[in-house]
């Protein structure tokens, strides 16, 4: 899409596929079309205000913004909310203003993910021309952990999100398919109480949501990462992944400010 959405855009798309009360998460992935300095410090300037008031609000559960350490000039927002009327109460609050006037005047690219809970009722899937599936982030041939590294000091926090492919699911790997759901299920239940896990939970892209598994992870530090995965159920995670042949992008970050 050329710009980026507003409230009208992503609401109907949010009650379409969950409800009205039902939780969901939003990431939202946005290219600016310049790197000059004094647009991304307003940038900056603009998300913080946007930030700060949202997490305010009665409903959001987490309104984040991070920069890409792979591709310079990109950003991603992380958003969860209680409900599709948060969402909407969200976009008449003044503090939403500075950012979508931005967004608009600097002609921001953007892609609008709408996630669903794993497991969660879907009234239907919800396909938007405007904001196509996007495509696995290339494997960049470093681990996560240096990655990050190589943007800031390895003590600070940083977030991750895995976008999954997931094969369709037929009588010759219905099984493997299955056992990969199973095995996010158990992964996720561990993850998420280790003590340099600050998120793990996974979601289905909205759009696709037997295709395109989606795991939103924040994490304190490379440290709490590494600790990750050395523990011993990784490995039956690895191996489910595998069978079920599931390809997978990571998209890497760390807080715009």
């Amino acid at each position: 899409m050329s710009s980026a959405d507003s409230g009208d855009d992503i609401s109907p798309r949010v009650i379409a596929a969950v409800g009205r009360d039902a939780p969901f998460g939003l990431m939202i992935l946005m290219d600016l079309p310049s790197n000059d300095a004094d647009k991304i410090a307003k940038f900056k300037e603009v998300a913080k205000i946007a930030a700060d008031g949202s997490v305010q609000e009665d409903g959001c559960q987490m309104y984040s913004f991070y920069q890409d350490v792979d591709v310079p000039q990109r950003y991603f927002l992380v958003e969860k909310w209680k409900s599709a009327n948060a969402l909407l109460k969200h976009f008449a609050e003044p503090h939403v203003v500075p950012l979508l006037s931005f967004l608009e005047a600097e002609k921001v690219a953007s892609n609008v993910r709408v996630l669903a809970p794993l497991g969660a009722h879907l009234i239907a899937p919800v396909a938007s021309a405007a904001n196509p599936l996007p495509d696995l982030a290339p494997d960049r041939g470093n681990p996560v952990s240096v990655r990050v590294a190589a943007k800031q000091s390895e003590d600070k926090p940083f977030f991750l999100a895995v976008f999954g492919n997931v094969p369709k699911s037929d009588d010759s790997n219905k099984d493997h398919v299955a056992n990969f759901y199973e095995a996010v299920k158990t992964v996720s239940a561990h993850t998420s109480s280790e003590e340099g896990c600050k998120l793990f939970e996974a979601y289905v892209d909205v759009d696709a949501p037997t295709e395109r598994i989606v795991i939103l992870e924040s994490w304190r530090d490379v440290d709490a990462i590494k600790t990750h995965v050395a523990k011993p159920y990784m490995q039956p995670w690895r191996d489910a992944l595998g069978a079920a042949k599931v390809k997978a992008g990571f998209n890497v970050g760390i807080p715009l400010y």
